[in-house]
């Protein structure tokens, strides 16, 4: 469904990593300090939102509203794919609408941008003029040599302007082209992989929440490795019978996305990840990341804690509960994912499932 949806658009120019990207880590870093007052913050991704030109802008806000006054997030995290073939007042109306539900709720707000969002009647830099007239978000895009548009990181600071909590964006870009007639979705590039080292570094290591666009091929190996676990590819939580290298621990939800073939590599595949592995989950490992999600995938909602090897720490890996109707969704799926971080460095994982009907408002505990 997605390549044969998004082959009907022009694709966007690749940006090439081709050698090392000069930055200095502290650009990148803005502070927060939603610790100041409180020991816990909620941090809430919505993904997928999908806002094209007839959209109904009221509806959709109307919708959001109702989830941010059941979830109440403190920051909620916009994990790409906000439009999809719009035009310039598309991203205006997407921008204004999370801006003023963040005045009503109180909340700040960040995106990273999915492979959608470079697909509209508007040239590449629009977003970033956008988002900085915003008054509630906190989005942050230099003009550097790094792969990707949106490589930024919140720190969220207690009252002397400690970091506590790192919340990063990476792009994961948009499409790869492999020949002048094929082309696979793109990946988190090296130095991006680097950037994030660096920049953990630079800010103590602190425990840290990524958001990504398109999945990792980790998350894959977990959903092979829950059918060793009781899971059944029937009911979309596990893959009995195929090796996948990694360790599992505790694991929920679903994989319904069409089993087909994304790359020699994995094989048949109910995710659509990158061309090729990326050496951020390894990063993560090295550098307190404590989850990973994306979207992309609108009918997976699998999520797990997996690492690489024995002595490593678990991260958890997975996926974001599309938000509302755009595009295609799963009647029931659809939503936020709420993560609760604690001063103390601990973290805990909820859904918030959210339909149309004022009194659909579901949340589910996560490794309870």
């Amino acid at each position: 469904m997605k390549k044969q949806a998004a082959a009907l658009f022009l694709l966007p120019l690749l940006l090439s990593s081709c050698g090392k990207a000069t930055f200095v880590p502290e650009d990148y870093v803005q502070k927060l300090p939603l610790f100041a007052t409180k020991d816990t913050v909620n941090v809430l991704q919505i993904t997928d939102l999908h806002w094209s030109l007839g959209v109904d802008v009221s509806r959709q806000k109307d919708y959001l509203s109702s989830l941010f006054a059941s979830s109440n997030p403190d920051l909620v995290v916009a994990s790409g794919d906000n439009v999809m073939i719009g035009n310039e007042g598309t991203v205006r109306s997407c921008v204004a609408t999370m801006d003023e539900l963040a005045e009503i709720h109180g909340f700040r707000w960040i995106t990273t941008f999915g492979n959608h969002d470079r697909q509209g009647i508007y040239e590449p830099g629009f977003w970033k003029r956008v988002l900085a007239s915003s008054s509630h978000c906190l989005y942050s895009e230099l003009d550097d040599d790094l792969t990707g548009r949106s490589n930024y990181v919140l720190s969220l600071t207690d009252a002397s302007g400690a970091p506590l909590w790192n919340v990063v964006s990476i792009d994961s870009n948009s499409y790869f082209q492999s020949s002048t007639l094929a082309y696979s979705y793109d990946i988190v590039h090296e130095d991006q992989v680097q950037w994030y080292e660096e920049v953990s570094s630079a800010t103590g290591d602190v425990p840290n929440l990524v958001y990504i666009h398109i999945p990792l091929y980790e998350v894959e190996y977990a959903f092979r490795l829950a059918g060793q676990k009781g899971g059944t590819l029937e009911d979309g939580t596990g893959r009995p019978g195929v090796e996948a290298p990694g360790i599992l621990g505790r694991f929920s939800g679903v994989m319904h996305e069409a089993d087909v073939v994304k790359n020699e590599e994995l094989g048949p595949s109910r995710c659509c990840v990158g061309f090729e592995p990326s050496r951020l989950f390894s990063a993560l490992e090295a550098h307190h990341g404590r989850g990973v999600f994306f979207g992309h995938d609108h009918i997976n909602d699998f999520i797990a804690e997996y690492k690489t090897s024995e002595t490593g720490e678990y991260v958890t890996i997975g996926y974001g509960l599309k938000t509302g109707d755009g595009l295609y969704f799963e009647d029931g799926m659809i939503g936020g994912t709420l993560s609760t971080i604690h001063r103390d460095g601990s973290v805990s994982y909820s859904r918030c499932f959210q339909g149309y009907e004022d009194d659909s408002f579901r949340k589910e505990d996560l490794f309870a």
